[in-house]
């Protein structure tokens, strides 16, 4: 960090002489509120939109490329390549091992102008800005050096690679998942941004949330199961889109765990047979143990224990429930007076199989196929004066068969 410590600017009057000493205190006042503007309103990081942002791309063989772009440091200096860079990688002799791409601030004194007769006046015109791009096998902090791109290098690796799939890019492939990009400092971010390996992670582990919620909902659907899959989908974008500090982290991580322990009651209430099984504990059990960590406020706790809920929650996803097998008792022939008679159901014989209860009786009423037949008596002839007149229906010579009772009439009107 600069030690820059007072803000001095020229004043200058009538008859004042300057010196080269005056002139680097006058820099010096820009340069340093331009840091303490970047270092105090924006985060370090790669600036969106400049060029071609910074990327890093496959140039063949084991070489990279640059491209031009422009950054912000943790001191708060602007990095401008204004021009692509090549670098080679060298695979290593034993096991694979990561290197990483960074870009850190750099000065070089530039155009030299030499006083043959006053040596002493000798001395460069320019101080350049000229940013250092470096491979490194040690992880950039993002403060002092930004991180460009990683690349898993394997033993005899031949060439560099551009992913295939940039969500998990494999060996040998330049991986650009860990690249943050500078922004407005806000509240959201107060409590400091989670370090590019805790934000990969979380980013992974919600994702993994919601898909193992979704499968439990597809099973046991409740209400707050899916509640989580929308909580954890918010986290996810939240994460990917660098707006999270640990401080933030923590408290939507205790509203997640409020969510899962609802989920977890509910379905208890609602599948009575879920409750009593090892998986729908060992998931009650790791929500409890969620919420604990969130107390405590360490990241790497938080994210360990929420995995352990998401595991749980598959687990309890693929619990298979049996219906209960019970005896239904012997059958019963019941006699009445007349054509109909009130049935009184008895299931008091029944009981259920391995202490079971049983909660719920479903009667098997058997009906007929088809609708009664009937004979619908004989025809008849109406006689009538005039074109209209009253006419009674008669069906008393009407019959069912099989010993059935006619019930209701329908009359045919042609």
């Amino acid at each position: 960090m600069t030690d820059f410590t007072e803000f001095k600017r020229m004043n200058y009057f009538k008859g004042f002489f300057t010196t080269a000493d005056d002139w680097q205190g006058e820099q010096n006042y820009h340069r340093e509120k331009l840091r303490l503007h970047n270092r105090g309103l924006h985060t370090p990081g790669v600036i969106r939109g400049i060029a071609s942002c910074l990327r890093v791309r496959a140039a063949g063989g084991l070489n990279l490329e640059v491209l031009a772009g422009a950054a912000i440091d943790g001191d708060g200096n602007e990095l401008y390549l204004p021009q692509s860079r090549l670098l080679s990688v060298t695979p290593p002799a034993g096991a694979a091992r990561l290197v990483y791409v960074g870009l850190r601030y750099r000065e070089a004194e530039d155009e030299r102008v030499i006083n043959t007769a006053n040596p002493e006046y000798n001395g460069f015109k320019r101080i350049k800005e000229a940013p250092e791009v470096f491979v490194s096998e040690s992880c950039p902090d993002n403060l002092t050096a930004i991180e460009l791109a990683r690349i898993d290098l394997q033993p005899g690796a031949a060439a560099v690679a551009d992913a295939a799939d940039p969500a998990a890019p494999g060996a040998n492939q330049i991986d650009l998942r860990y690249l943050l990009y500078s922004g407005a400092v806000s509240t959201a971010a107060s409590s400091g941004r989670l370090p590019p390996d805790l934000q990969e992670r979380l980013v992974q582990l919600m994702g993994r949330t919601r898909k193992d919620f979704a499968a439990l909902n597809l099973r046991f659907p409740s209400p707050s199961c899916d509640d989580v899959r929308q909580s954890a989908i918010t986290i996810e974008m939240l994460g990917r889109a660098g707006l999270l500090g640990e401080g933030e982290l923590a408290a939507l991580v205790a509203s997640l765990a409020d969510v899962e322990h609802d989920t977890g009651q509910e379905l208890g209430a609602i599948y009575a047979g879920l409750a009593g099984t090892s998986e729908w504990q060992g998931y009650s059990d790791s929500v409890v143990s969620l919420q604990d960590a969130v107390l405590s406020g360490l990241t790497a706790d938080i994210l360990a224990r929420q995995d352990e809920v998401a595991e749980a929650a598959r687990e309890l996803s693929e619990v298979v429930l049996t219906v209960p097998l019970a005896a239904a008792g012997g059958s019963q022939t019941v006699s009445v007076v007349g054509d109909d008679g009130v049935v009184k159901l008895d299931a008091s014989a029944s009981h259920g199989f391995g202490g079971r209860t049983i909660a719920l009786y479903r009667w098997n009423l058997k009906e007929s196929i088809a609708a009664p037949v009937a004979n619908a008596g004989s025809g008849a002839t109406i006689s009538t004066n005039g074109d209209e007149t009253s006419v009674l229906l008669d069906a008393s010579g009407a019959q069912a068969s099989a010993g059935a009772a006619i019930v209701k009439y329908i009359w045919d009107k042609k």
